[in-house]
């Protein structure tokens, strides 16, 4: 974080001048709450994944690395930015402009989501993710019930959570990263009968590649997001990249007669 942007930040939680180091205790439950094999991951949602699979797009294990990368080159950047943007908001801006910076964010994925499916999933996953955060730590928390319960984006609603409990930007993106890839892997051991070992191998090197430059578009997002905590509303800086055929998907996935997923 720059010299320059560390006044603006004075009202966060963490000590003057740094990002707020993450509670390992509340860090260790974020990333079980982000897990794949929970109500809020794999348990209930494949990412688009089922769809795939029902389409022949992923047969095996080797076509996962190709779906894997496009997934981050695609999705994750958006998605850290949002959530990294809500996290600030949280943290430093006063609880009036809550609302109105969420609103902002709601519409930018709006924008960024094609189909209707694909944004009802989204607030669906975000009010479970919600009921989750709300279990472990519904003091601090409490004070976001009203501007989060109203049915926010899944990515408004981690990072917004993210940041009234201290987490520091590069954590939230590496936590989003994790979301976006182990929740549709996790998915694929169900449906393809796949080796949960070479999936979580694959989980583990996605990870080590893509994690440090979505660390650094965390940290910009996060002097980026600032302008909602002034209140311009600004959200053009958010990524653009969009995958139109996982829009798709999650129509078609829509009308599927049988599903073991909700996405």
């Amino acid at each position: 974080m720059t010299a320059a942007t560390t006044p603006l930040l004075c009202q966060t939680r963490s000590a003057a001048g740094d990002e707020p180091a993450p509670d390992p205790s509340r860090w260790s439950v974020l990333m079980a709450l982000a897990d794949g094999r929970l109500p809020t991951g794999a348990y209930a949602y494949s990412g688009g994944m089922e769809q795939f699979v029902a389409w022949d797009d992923v047969t095996e294990l080797g076509d996962l690395d190709a779906w894997v990368a496009g997934r981050v080159g695609t999705a994750a950047p958006a998605g850290v930015q949002v959530a990294v943007a809500a996290s600030v908001v949280a943290r430093s801006a006063p609880p009036r402009r809550w609302a109105p910076a969420f609103d902002a964010l709601d519409r930018a994925v709006d924008a960024r989501t094609a189909t209707a499916a694909g944004r009802t999933v989204s607030r669906q996953q975000a009010r479970r993710w919600w009921r989750a955060a709300r279990r472990c730590w519904p003091e601090e928390l409490a004070p976001l019930a009203e501007p989060i319960a109203s049915g926010r984006h899944a990515w408004v609603t981690l990072g917004a959570a993210a940041g009234m409990l201290g987490i520091a930007p590069a954590p939230l993106g590496t936590l989003v990263l994790y979301e976006l890839i182990s929740t549709p892997l996790w998915a694929a051991v169900r449906l393809l009968g796949l080796d949960p070992f070479d999936v979580a191998a694959l989980v583990t090197a996605t990870l080590s590649w893509a994690e440090p430059p979505l660390a650094v578009l965390a940290r910009r997002a996060t002097v980026d997001a600032l302008s909602l905590c002034r209140g311009s509303g600004s959200t053009e800086w958010i990524s653009w990249s969009v995958a139109p055929l996982a829009d798709l998907a999650a129509e078609a996935h829509l009308e599927r007669e049988e599903r073991l997923f909700a996405s």
